[in-house]
């Protein structure tokens, strides 16, 4: 039987990847897609988050489970999504977003990108 040895994004040993095995089965699983998406309330204001799983996202907060922001403003509907290879990209988009003006989340919303730029 070959020896096990780490993964090597676990292992500091790069070179001992032959006879890959990783105990923790977390670095191999296929790659999931992010969400950065951007809610319209029933109030009209908006929300912003990200996920891994949009639809069920979208039916905690429409649960009034969401976020304490959505409980008060259901139904909420999705106005704008884009999706991303990780968390990190997305929740740094996320931040992103929730510093921009009204009127520049609208234009995105619109997909005007010549009013995005002007804004």
């Amino acid at each position: 039987m070959a020896s096990r040895v780490e993964c090597p994004e676990r292992s500091s040993e790069v070179s001992k990847s032959k006879g890959l095995f990783c105990p923790l089965r977390r670095c191999h699983r296929r790659p999931v897609p992010y969400f950065v998406y951007i809610l319209r309330c029933a109030d009209r204001s908006l929300y912003i988050g990200h996920t891994d799983d949009l639809d069920a996202r979208l039916e905690k907060h429409n649960r009034g489970d969401g976020a304490a922001f959505t409980a008060q403003r259901v139904p909420v509907v999705v106005a704008y999504v884009e999706t991303f290879d990780n968390r990190v990209e997305a929740a740094a988009r996320e931040r992103q977003l929730k510093r921009w003006t009204r009127a520049k989340k609208e234009a995105l919303i619109a997909r005007d990108l010549a009013l995005l730029k002007r804004l």
